[in-house]
This record gives C-alpha cells, sequence and structure tokens, in this order.
C-alpha cells in the first residue's frame, strides 16, 4: 500500500514537471498555426494581384492585337489605293506613316506578350509559395493536435494517479477503522 501511494505520487510528481513543457510547446503550436494563418492570407493576397496584373497585361495584349490588325487592313487599303491611283507623294507618306504605326504596334505587342510571360511567372511562384504556406499551417495544426492529445494524455494520467492516491487513502483509512 504505501508502494503503491509512493508510486502515485512520483507519477504525479512527472506529470507536474512534464506540464510546463506540453503547455509551452502547445502555445508555441498555436503561434505557429497564427503565423501560418497570417503567411496563407498573404499568398492569397498576392495570388490576387498577381491574377489582377496578368488580366491587365492580357487585355492590353488583346487591345495591341485589335489595333495591329486595324492597322494591317488600313496599310492593305493604302496599298490597294496607291497601286490603283500610281505613286503619289501623299500616299507614299500616308503607306510610309502606316508602316511606322504598324512597326509600333508589334512593339507593343511585343511588350504585352513579356508582361503577360512575367505575370505568368509571379503566378507561378506565388502558387508554389501559398502550396508552401498550406504545408507549415497543416504541419502546425497536426502539431497543435499532438499537443492537445499530450496535454489530454497528461490530465488522463494525473487523473488515474489521483484516483489511486485517493483509493490507497480510503483503503488506509479502512484498514485503521478495522484495527
Amino acid at each position: 500500500r504505501e508502494a503503491a501511494e509512493r508510486e502515485a505520487a512520483h507519477q504525479i510528481a512527472v506529470r507536474d514537471r512534464e506540464r510546463p513543457a506540453l503547455e509551452g510547446r502547445s502555445i508555441l503550436a498555436a503561434d505557429a498555426l497564427r503565423d501560418a494563418e497570417i503567411a496563407l492570407a498573404q499568398a492569397r493576397a498576392e495570388a490576387a494581384n498577381e491574377d489582377a496584373a496578368r488580366r491587365i497585361a492580357e487585355s492590353a495584349h488583346g487591345e495591341a492585337q485589335r489595333r495591329m490588325a486595324r492597322i494591317a487592313a488600313e496599310i492593305l487599303r493604302l496599298e490597294q489605293d496607291a497601286q490603283a491611283i500610281g505613286d503619289g507623294d501623299a500616299l507614299t507618306a500616308a503607306l510610309r506613316s502606316a508602316i511606322a504605326t504598324a512597326r509600333q504596334s508589334g512593339e507593343a505587342i511585343g511588350h504585352c506578350e513579356a508582361a503577360i510571360a512575367t505575370a505568368a511567372l509571379a503566378r507561378s511562384a506565388s502558387i508554389a509559395d501559398r502550396s508552401t504556406r498550406d504545408s507549415a499551417l497543416a504541419e502546425a495544426r497536426a502539431a497543435l493536435a499532438r499537443n492537445d492529445a499530450a496535454l489530454h494524455d497528461y490530465a488522463q494520467n494525473a487523473l488515474e494517479a489521483f484516483r489511486e492516491v485517493e483509493s490507497a487513502l480510503a483503503s488506509e483509512s479502512s484498514l485503521r477503522a478495522q484495527e
């Protein structure tokens, strides 16, 4: 009986020494979970910004392509007019102007395509970063769950030890009463 009391007291002491470490790990896991949730929200905001930039670049690219098509049609019309009329100085100047505008539009399309490619790369990087942050969040949640389970086990073991001590004390009291 005394051995059971000593064992129960020893178990309680061990569990009391372990409790601060468990609580500390639980606090750290909760902090890591909060940090991971903040990082995830930031990654989602970055992805939304990058999507908006990509849509703007795609819109500009589409507009540049439409402009280029209009210019190409205008060049074709001017070339046909020049051929029908002959080599008039005014038509030649208009044709040269249209060709220069077409070159500028081609350069603008190239810049838009480069901006779209850059936005796509940034979006891919953002998606990879978000995946990493999702993984960190899952790890933090798992650590928190493990700490909760450890705290639950600690509480159960402490309760069991208290019951053993209570039983030992009741047995001792009963034995004294019988003496």
